[in-house]
């Protein structure tokens, strides 16, 4: 079972922009320590990816009480402070 709060990030070992959001989300985890990431990789998780019609790494969903939130992928030089913000107002709700 998927907790609430958690952050689905669909990856690929190919992706060059997934490496970089790999660390970015490190550093998200440590300032939201209620927040679970799942990484889901497109060679291991085929059904995942068929399920949220994924057409593109990386791409990021939202567990919100709604259900799944994709979150836009933020432009490149960006991810942390954006990822950031999000997940600032998220949790300031």
């Amino acid at each position: 079972m998927i907790e609430q709060d958690c952050l689905l990030y669909f990856s690929s070992d190919m992706c060059g922009l997934c490496e970089v959001l790999d660390e970015v989300l490190v550093k998200i985890e440590r300032l939201y320590p209620s927040l679970t990431v799942y990484k889901l990789n497109q060679e291991e998780d085929l059904q995942l990816f068929e399920k949220f019609e994924i057409d593109g790494v990386p791409t990021l969903y939202m567990r919100r009480v709604e259900g799944f939130v994709e979150i836009p992928y933020p432009e490149t030089g960006y991810q942390y402070e954006y990822l950031k913000d999000y997940f600032e107002e998220v949790y300031s709700v």
